[in-house]
């Protein structure tokens, strides 16, 4: 029991001078949490890596939530929905683009069955919404941009894991069908959406009460969590229900404006404090154990190779998408390197790359590439954040906000009832 609590302390630690290092140096923490997490587990086995093996699910789903819920509190509603069509345009064409590229190379160069080399290209086709948010709230880069990689973060999350679980269906049954794909696609984004803003427009009712008064933020947290399970039960995307409700409680002031309502006002101030500090500390644990996870047969000879096959055709595809969102928007092209480089993998492959297994598809070194994967995106992630994020973000003492993310010159009402 005090190793336990000895290892959670360090952990926290190494978070906090890591988020330190990344304001005077702008190398991001999350590699550091992650090279961390590989030599405390698989390099000295000072933490056994089977034994948090099974909690994959829950600790990524966990990270998912709170840095979803911290992103849409500090994000401006007028430029998401700006960025909606950008966001929708560059996360389907990223996440098409490399799935296919990926998959291609792996059939024609490896050999691979051409759905076993789909399914891996899908794997690790989406970016992750922990590591992407994590690292663009604190960069100087374009808001714009920073909206974008946001919302494609959390578009492909949903991307990966049913096209994934499809074509698992497809391998496993050998029957296709293009239509049902389409439908449950579009019943994840637009069932989650409706029910996390809905939930979001009365739980502002519910936050003026508490306003001033403690068990503001518990509470808030409890209905987070119910909602995302009960989104999750009628098959629509939690992640998506998370970020909407969010979105509605940091902007509810101009959407209540704008619906002609009364009640908007800006949350409780203690709110973001505790959110900031409770999502620090789960963002942290959450890539320390990512890097426990990590399997180090994947250095081997030959998943190494594939995982570098994998790698030059994920940022093929990467590129190709960046190409095209800048034809359509020569704005983006300030922060094209930037938003080329920042696509790590991380919760959706992590969890993903054992589900052939659990499904009784037997692929060689299917989990050790995915984990490259996370491992070398990331690291490119960090290099782009470091030469092209524009430097660190300056926070205010107050909320914590970065000045990308500030909503300057904009009325607040605030109720104190």
């Amino acid at each position: 029991m005090t190793e336990q609590f000895l290892l959670l302390g360090t952990i926290i630690l190494v978070g906090f001078f890591g988020s330190l290092f990344f304001k005077k140096t702008r190398i991001p923490d999350v590699l550091i949490l992650l090279l961390f997490g590989v030599i405390l587990g698989p390099v000295t086995n000072i933490v056994a890596p089977g034994y948090f093996a099974g909690m994959a699910s829950f600790v990524g789903t966990l990270a998912l939530i709170l840095v979803l819920f911290d992103g849409g509190l500090n994000l401006n509603i007028s430029e998401v929905v700006k960025g909606v069509p950008e966001a929708i345009l560059f996360a389907l064409s990223s996440f098409i683009i490399s799935s296919v590229l990926v998959g291609s190379a792996l059939h024609f160069l490896a050999g691979w069955n051409f759905l076993h080399a789909l399914l891996m290209g899908v794997v690790v086709g989406g970016t992750s919404s922990p590591i992407v948010m994590s690292i663009v709230e604190k960069l100087r880069a374009g808001g714009k941009a920073k909206t974008v990689l946001s919302l494609e973060s959390v578009i492909t999350d949903v991307l990966c894991i049913i096209t994934a679980v499809v074509l698992v269906e497809l391998i496993i049954l050998k029957s296709f069908n293009a239509s049902a794909i389409a439908q449950d696609l579009t019943s994840a984004f637009t069932t989650a959406a409706v029910v996390g803003f809905l939930f979001g427009v009365f739980w502002v009712g519910i936050l003026r009460k508490f306003y001033g008064k403690p068990f503001g933020y518990v509470v808030t947290l409890a209905a987070i969590f119910i909602m995302y399970a009960f989104v999750e039960s009628i098959g629509g995307s939690g992640a998506v229900s998370v970020l909407c409700f969010s979105l509605v409680l940091g902007n509810s002031h101009e959407i209540f404006q704008y619906l002609r309502i009364q009640g908007g006002s800006e949350i409780d101030e203690n709110i973001r404090i505790v959110q900031r500090e409770i999502s620090f500390f789960v963002k942290t644990f959450f890539f320390v154990y990512l890097g426990f996870l990590f399997n180090m047969n994947a250095l081997q000879l030959a998943p190494l190779s594939l995982a570098l096959i994998i790698l030059a055709a994920i940022y093929i595809g990467r590129t190709i998408a960046v190409r095209i969102l800048v034809a359509k928007e020569k704005h983006f092209e300030k922060d094209s390197a930037l938003m080329l480089s920042l696509a790590p993998r991380g919760l959706a492959a992590a969890v993903l790359a054992f589900l052939p297994l659990n499904s009784g598809i037997k692929i060689d070194y299917f989990s050790d590439i995915a984990f490259l994967i996370i491992l070398f995106t990331s690291i490119v992630a960090t290099a782009g954040a470091f030469m092209f994020g524009g430097g660190v973000a300056e926070e205010t003492a107050t909320t914590g906000k970065s000045d990308a993310t500030s909503r300057q010159n904009k009325p607040r009402v605030v109720s104190k009832r």
